[in-house]
């Protein structure tokens, strides 16, 4: 199709000889209700027949959110060097299947040295590339998560901040949990003890192991610990091999 007869609103319109607003109406999905079924079925046959589809960049500017939202995690959670995180992968999973469902669709962004430097994150909410923010395993040590936090966007820390009032959060007691199970371990009556530690690099991994030191000294239980940390088959075979 040559570049002057490109369809456009205006031309599905008078075709219809109906208004503009009317078409908009119909291709939206919050304002389709108000347009009657026979109307958006036309309305519909005229923009398949010609493969229109409304400019989204547009529809964004002038209803003002994006229908977006972007989780934001550590660069090493994403770089192949550590184990995989299950944890992750599961909670992604989740976020998918909840936010598909309402129409609303989410990034996965890497937290890199570039991302920080380039303040990526404040051009992300001022320019409302995003309606809110998910934050995987971050934590109060992170200063650019207290600048976003300031501009007032939706925030969710998941698994991480627990102390921003201006963010709300989604945490696992991980301390408390594995506070449990040793105890649960120990009240079995067991003291020859080994301890495959978990990894360092997540805020839920320091608090697992500071747990497990923490009941197991007060315990005054001798325990021992792999040199090699982490959560799959592999690492436990390699911590205690037979």
């Amino acid at each position: 199709m040559e570049h002057e007869e490109r369809i456009n609103i205006r031309r599905i319109a008078g075709m219809l000889r109906i208004s503009t607003a009317t078409v908009s109406r119909a291709l939206s999905p919050e304002l389709a209700h108000t347009v009657s079924e026979k109307q958006r079925a036309r309305i519909r046959e005229v923009c398949d027949r010609f493969q229109y589809m409304p400019n989204i960049n547009t529809v964004r500017m002038f209803r003002n959110w994006s229908n977006l939202t972007a989780l934001l995690v550590p660069e090493h959670c994403l770089s192949g060097h550590d184990s995989i995180d299950y944890n992750l992968a599961e909670v992604i999973g989740g976020i998918e299947r909840t936010l598909s469902e309402r129409g609303i669709y989410c990034s996965l962004i890497a937290v890199t040295p570039r991302f920080l430097a380039e303040k990526e994150y404040l051009r992300f909410c001022r320019s409302k590339m995003f309606d809110g923010f998910l934050l995987w395993d971050m934590t109060e040590r992170e200063t650019f998560v207290h600048e976003l936090a300031e501009e007032n966007p939706p925030v969710v820390s998941i698994q991480g901040v627990k102390n921003n009032p201006k963010l709300s959060g989604v945490n696992a007691d991980d301390y408390r949990g594995m506070c449990d199970l040793v105890r649960r371990v120990l009240d079995c009556g067991h003291r020859r003890i080994g301890v495959i530690p978990a990894l360092e690099s997540s805020q839920a991994g320091r608090e697992r192991n500071r747990a497990v030191r923490d009941v197991l000294e007060k315990a005054e239980c001798r325990y021992l610990c792999s040199a090699v940390g982490g959560f799959d088959r592999q690492t436990g075979t390699e911590g205690f091999p037979s």
